[in-house]
């Protein structure tokens, strides 16, 4: 399932003005020149550039029957190999503006002509390239007239997946190219000549940084019992049958139950000028606490965190043939894990190695540890502490009418008290968010950008599910975390 490649000649080239690099984006102008060398006399001539976007799927299905001996009556019968292919085709967008219409004489030696044309890059897929063809069971998106207007045209995008050894892969991509048509009447150079040139273009995201991070919460309830939470006994070595007590849960031994809180943002941005705010801390459940212990709580300490953030990728196909409808779909899953235990043994050694303590207390402060760790997401991967903590390639999250790409975020706190380690894990969907549309804008200028013209987007504009739906004007004023308690490094008594 090849995309779309380049495609000119002599007899039609196409040149777009600006960084041909970079990304469009919805609502700008492609402004260029077709162009055309080659030896032309023609009565009656017709150029059209056409801008053309479209999402496709395929997933090819290997499905093997071994074969058998002879015996019991029974023929023989060879190994069988069938393969079945699902195809997703949906058109995004079909513009197009007549850049010539009437005669074209070009020498034929050192002659050229060149005819300008702009097309601006419409916000949402087109309802009238959706007529007949498309089922709703098909589609990841309603397919109402009303709700195509209001669907955020999708970024370029690629993917690819095998498994199962090879006997199944999956395919998608979406794609945006302009198509050149140069219909031409004459004897010399006449008939039709196409050219193509694919183009980049990047979704619309957020108009500034988010301030909005959506928190998901997690409360484990802990409980530490070890002779060592007395006051006094903080370094004392168990004897067998103290460790026996503890095992068989006797009474003599103390309990310390608390409830460990941890938030983490679900959305995620590119280069967001804010670390990503990793928040903990410890509230004592003093009625389930051993009295003896309940006024001096001990301290609770940060051993190691590490999170796995997963991509999940949903392709939808149609089956093939009039005598085998309906719709085949996958999920493709790969996971990428962030271990920020080097980078927290560097913070704690940059502090004579003392333990991170986490606030403690009925409403504390929280600890943020991501800023102290600057921790931060570029389109590389996470880094932390001014260095590369994990690369891996993370693309902004999406939904079209066959592709859908999502994300997941699991991860996993090492706690201890007392010398008793505890862990506590935690699950929760994430938005990766594109870089906002202010730094791109500004990156766009400093490489001489491409940004032609540009108009507004229609109101109300809806995004996708993937995509804070928050106008600039409802991004002012929102709260932003601001952290107020700094983490303690200290000496365990």
């Amino acid at each position: 399932m090849p995309q779309t490649q380049r495609q000119t000649s002599q007899k039609l080239d196409v040149q777009v003005f600006g960084n041909s690099t970079a990304a469009y984006k919805p609502g700008q102008t492609i402004q260029g020149n077709v162009i055309r060398t080659a030896h032309l006399v023609a009565t009656d001539a017709r150029i059209t550039v056409s801008l053309i976007g479209r999402a496709k799927t395929k997933t090819t299905i290997v499905r093997r029957e071994q074969g058998r001996a002879a015996g019991n009556g029974r023929p023989a019968q060879a190994a069988r190999r069938s393969v079945t292919v699902y195809r997703g085709r949906w058109p995004l967008c079909s513009i197009g503006t007549i850049a010539h219409s009437g005669p074209i004489h070009i020498p034929p030696a050192g002659g050229s002509a060149t005819w300008p044309f702009a097309i601006t890059i419409p916000f949402t897929p087109d309802p009238r390239v959706f007529v007949g063809g498309h089922d709703q069971a098909a589609s990841l998106l309603p397919l109402a007239h009303a709700d195509i207007e209001r669907t955020p045209l999708p970024g370029t995008f690629q993917f690819s997946h095998s498994g199962r050894g090879g006997d199944l892969r999956c395919e998608g991509f979406v794609e945006y190219f302009l198509r050149i048509e140069l219909v031409a009447q004459g004897n010399i150079g006449g008939g039709t000549t196409i050219a193509l040139a694919p183009l980049l273009l990047r979704g619309l995201t957020t108009p500034q940084p988010i301030t909005d991070y959506n928190y998901a919460a997690k409360t484990e309830n802990v409980v530490v019992r070890t002779l060592r939470l007395i006051p006094g006994n903080e370094d004392m070595e168990l004897t067998f049958g103290q460790k026996a007590a503890k095992f068989f849960g006797s009474s003599s031994v103390p309990r310390f139950k608390f409830a460990f809180d941890c938030l983490v943002p679900t959305k995620l941005q590119f280069a967001h000028p804010t670390s990503i705010a990793i928040l903990l801390r410890i509230r004592p459940d003093l009625e389930a606490t051993t009295e003896l212990i309940r006024e001096t709580p001990s301290p609770v300490t940060l051993e190691s965190f590490s999170f796995s953030i997963s991509t999940l990728t949903d392709i939808v196909c149609e089956a093939p043939g009039l005598f085998s409808p309906g719709v085949h779909s996958d999920t493709i899953k790969d996971k990428d894990r962030v271990d920020l235990t080097p980078v927290l043994n560097a913070l704690r050694a940059a502090h004579g190695n003392a333990p991170i303590a986490i606030p403690i207390g009925q409403d504390p402060a929280y600890l943020n540890i991501g800023e102290h760790l600057s921790l931060s997401l570029t389109s590389t991967g996470f880094t932390a502490l001014g260095r590369e903590v994990a690369r891996l390639e993370l693309t902004p999250g999406f939904t079209t009418y066959n592709i859908r790409r999502y994300h997941e975020m699991k991860w996993k706190a090492r706690i201890s008290c007392r010398g008793e380690k505890e862990t506590v894990e935690g699950w929760t969907a994430v938005h990766v968010v594109g870089h906002s549309e202010a730094q791109m804008d500004a990156s766009d200028a400093a490489r001489n950008g491409i940004l032609l013209s540009q108009q507004q987007p229609p109101q109300p504009f809806q995004t996708s599910e993937m995509v804070p739906d928050r106008t600039a004007d409802e991004f002012e004023g929102l709260p932003a975390y601001e952290p107020s308690y700094e983490p303690r490094f200290v000496d365990i008594p």
